[in-house]
């Protein structure tokens, strides 16, 4: 039985006498240089080749995304990526089917976890252990190309009650209106938010009080489950007292006016974290300013306080006497004048005219039982030191004569009154007392018994 013999170039079969190849005309070797008459094997087909070659890779594949995507590669990743610089979007799941997490829920998540190097760590060893922490779990939630089990972070949604203490305020979540109505509560008005991712978020509340805008924001982190936030929109409630018709000004805002009494109640006033108010004066064609005054503490519910009882604000005026020392000075250089010993109230002490005259009024006059500053009805800066003041003087005499004891009383109104500031001794003296007519603004005369 004779072998049979195939062409080494197409692997077809040829004759044993063939010196060519029927099929692809190839040269045959001659049976007669020793030809083998052993059978040649058929060379593989490429197709297997190519198939094997994908085995192997997919194989590789397989190996590698195996150890790419075990839970605690995983997990190292996530964590890796909430402290840094990766994104933790794709690592994170509700528990609540309903809450759709999108790139800005993981942001304000990621934003919780700021700066909390320690917290992710121990988090971590929980999981390692299979536990959970504080309300999160690692759990198996997917797969990576239908083949791995893909973990993620489970987090129970957050709600928050946000609270103010208005009525038709609009709260803001990120910047974006909260459509919610305003409903009353028990501590304000408000509204609830959620479910929402747990996170880091920045709530506003924005209103008016007294006609003007006011706005609160506070940044909080959400923990899983109930939240409460209350955004206060904070007011002052104060009194300003100075002269009459002087300018009051808070952070550089001209805010109102003194009234005829020197004052003006603030009801309700915007408050900001800095509230620096003061008050302004003419001085001839010179505008004098105040000291300024931190009034952002004075954040009274003006509906629980009387008028009466609200803290009042005086700001001074350095130079600018004021009402009660212009009269205690005043007072003092009146005994000063009726004694005729000193006159350590005047600038000049002795050598100072009006000094001099007083102490010739009260020798001149007779009678005289007492006297006093009744009022002081204006006080006008002429100068950073100096100020003009006019002021009321009331002055009783008792007149005795044999059968009964008669008493007047009169008021003169003094005008332009000297004051001047002693820088150097931080002191007030006086310049002139100012001139009178001869004519009382007022008298009266009565005996003692109807003064019983």
């Amino acid at each position: 039985m004779s072998t049979s013999k195939f062409c080494p170039n197409c692997g077809q079969a040829v004759k044993q006498t063939d010196k060519f190849c029927q099929h692809c005309g190839a040269k045959l070797e001659q049976a007669q240089q020793g030809y083998s008459r052993t059978a040649s094997k058929k060379p593989l087909d490429k197709k297997w080749l190519i198939l094997g070659a994908v085995v192997l890779v997919l194989l590789g594949v397989y190996l590698g995304g195996r150890s790419y995507y075990q839970p605690n590669k995983q997990l190292e990743r996530f964590t890796t990526a909430l402290v840094g610089k990766g994104d933790v979007e794709s690592y994170l799941v509700s528990s609540d089917q309903n809450l759709k997490i999108t790139a800005k829920d993981a942001a304000a998540f990621k934003k919780s976890f700021a700066n909390s190097q320690d917290q992710v760590a121990t988090m971590k060893q929980h999981f390692l252990m299979g536990s959970s922490y504080a309300g999160y779990s690692w759990v198996k939630s997917g797969s990576h190309w239908l083949i791995f089990p893909a973990y993620k972070l489970q987090v129970n949604p957050a709600y928050v009650t946000l609270t103010t203490n208005k009525r038709g305020v609009k709260f803001y979540q990120d910047g974006k209106v909260i459509t919610k109505k305003q409903a009353t509560m028990a501590n304000g008005y408000g509204v609830k938010v959620g479910p929402l991712f747990p996170g880091q978020y920045t709530f506003t509340a924005k209103g008016k009080a007294s006609g003007k805008p006011i706005v609160v924001k506070q940044t909080k982190v959400l923990a899983a489950g109930n939240n409460d936030l209350a955004l206060e929109l904070a007011t002052l409630n104060f009194k300003v007292e100075g002269q009459a018709g002087q300018a009051v000004y808070i952070n550089n805002e001209k805010v109102g006016t003194l009234d005829k009494e020197g004052e003006k109640v603030f009801k309700n006033y915007p408050a900001s974290a800095k509230m620096k108010l003061y008050l302004t004066t003419k001085a001839g064609n010179k505008e004098i300013k105040s000291e300024v005054v931190d009034v952002s503490g004075y954040t009274y519910n003006y509906q629980d306080v009387d008028e009466d009882d609200l803290p009042e604000v005086a700001p001074k005026f350095k130079g600018l006497i004021s009402k009660d020392k212009a009269e205690d000075l005043l007072e003092s250089a009146f005994n000063e004048g009726e004694d005729g010993s000193s006159a350590a109230t005047f600038v000049g002490e002795e050598n100072n005219d009006s000094y001099n005259e007083l102490v010739a009024f009260f020798k001149s006059l007779h009678n005289l039982s007492s006297y006093e500053v009744e009022d002081i009805k204006s006080i006008s800066p002429e100068s950073a030191t100096k100020v003009k003041v006019s002021y009321a003087m009331k002055y009783t005499f008792i007149n005795y004569d044999s059968d009964s004891e008669r008493k007047k009383i009169q008021q003169f109104t003094y005008h332009d009154a000297e004051i001047v500031y002693d820088q150097k001794d931080d002191t007030y003296k006086l310049q002139s007392l100012g001139k009178t007519g001869t004519k009382a603004d007022w008298e009266r005369t009565y005996s003692a018994a109807e003064d019983d």
